[in-house]
């Protein structure tokens, strides 16, 4: 298991990271999410061994590692920009990080085509990095990074450089690997898809600082501030009024007769809204229902839990399909349906529609605090 107790660390007066704790178990896929600059490369950084915090602790299966050097932990790494040998063709960047460790030579000829074979790269142990494509070479790396049979391996955003159906391709080939090996395995990233489809839990920081953590699912669903939400994805957002504060929800009355009943959502530390209050509402574009309105009438029985829009953009992207609405006041939303449920409706650009928020996916938050 590895554990961090209170992290911090400075580059002159910039703050990198602050108290930083977390308990990673032994086997756990867990990605660190952010923006750049938030603090993620500097996390991993420590604990490889790279950076030595200011303060804090990082134990590794119980004992403490803080001030052990890199080439002492027996971590896996793989950098962004593969850190290949130039020189050394595919076998030898493999063999390098076995030989680094004083294995017996007759073990390093098998373990390295071992490992070759279990990236995708049988057959190529005698090419050079500059002879390999970007998805080449960051195998290579993998199977360098893996050769020794590492405790934990370290991933330092190692698909940001590669086009998006590569990126794709070798998410699979961690996710098979990590299953495959039982890895312990430290993975950041800016992505948030990527982190989501590949982690067991996510570490979300800002500023240095963890401001969610969780599964995958429960971040998304369940977002502890509206900047955790907005890093999820885009979102439709309302300045709304608190008209009712029941146990379980509050109610909201939002614009043009909009009225919303939200299930009470406040996390550990944060104060119920109370009557009158103004609080940002936010919603998924996934999270719109949408319906014709024929002869400027509802289809339906919509009452006060829907807005009136007009069509003003239809944008199609593969599977799905993107609405861009306009209102009166000529605000926009985006409401966004799967291709199949676009072509089945008889909504398009120029006409006007319901639309109303799903049960249960609307969230409210404090103005003007993310």
């Amino acid at each position: 298991m590895l554990e961090l107790v209170e992290l911090s660390h400075r580059f002159g007066e910039v703050t990198a990271l602050q108290e930083i704790s977390a308990r990673i178990p032994a086997g756990e896929f867990v990605s660190v999410l952010g923006p750049s600059g938030c603090g993620k490369s500097t996390l991993l950084n420590c604990v490889g061994g790279f950076v030595t915090p200011d303060s804090g602790t990082i134990i590794w299966n119980g004992t403490d590692i803080t001030h052990l050097p890199a080439e002492r932990r027996s971590f896996g790494v793989v950098f962004q920009d593969y850190a290949l040998f130039p020189h050394m063709n595919v076998f030898e960047n493999v063999a390098f990080a076995l030989k680094a460790r004083r294995e017996p030579r007759d073990r390093i000829a098998p373990r390295v085509r071992e490992m070759l074979s279990m990236v995708g790269l049988s057959g190529m142990d005698e090419r050079y990095p500059g002879q390999l494509s970007g998805g080449q070479k960051q195998r290579v790396a993998l199977a360098r990074a893996l050769a020794p049979e590492p405790r934990l391996l370290l991933l330092d955003e190692p698909l940001t450089a590669l086009d998006r159906n590569l990126r794709l391709q070798l998410q699979e080939e961690l996710h098979r690997l990590h299953q495959m090996l039982g890895l312990t395995v430290l993975f950041v990233t800016h992505d948030p898809e990527e982190a989501m489809s590949l982690s067991n839990r996510i570490l979300l920081l800002q500023d240095g600082r963890i401001i969610q953590r969780g599964g995958p699912a429960e971040l998304y669903a369940d977002p502890a501030s509206l900047g955790a939400m907005r890093y999820f994805g885009r979102l439709n957002e309302f300045v709304a009024t608190v008209t009712n504060v029941g146990t379980a929800s509050i109610t909201v009355d939002v614009a043009e007769g909009l009225t919303l009943d939200i299930p009470r959502t406040e996390k550990t530390g944060h104060s119920a809204p109370s009557s009158g209050e103004e609080v940002v509402i936010a919603l998924r574009p996934e999270d719109w229902q949408v319906s014709p309105l024929i002869n400027n009438a509802p289809s339906d029985s919509a009452g006060n839990t829907s807005l009136s829009r007009e069509v003003v953009d239809v944008i199609r992207r593969g599977a799905v399909v993107d609405l861009w609405l306009e209102g009166s006041s000529n605000e926009r939303l985006i409401a966004t349906l799967h291709r199949d449920e676009y072509d089945a409706t008889v909504v398009r650009a120029g006409q006007k529609v319901l639309i109303r928020p799903k049960p249960g996916v609307v969230r409210y938050f404090q103005r003007g605090v993310e």
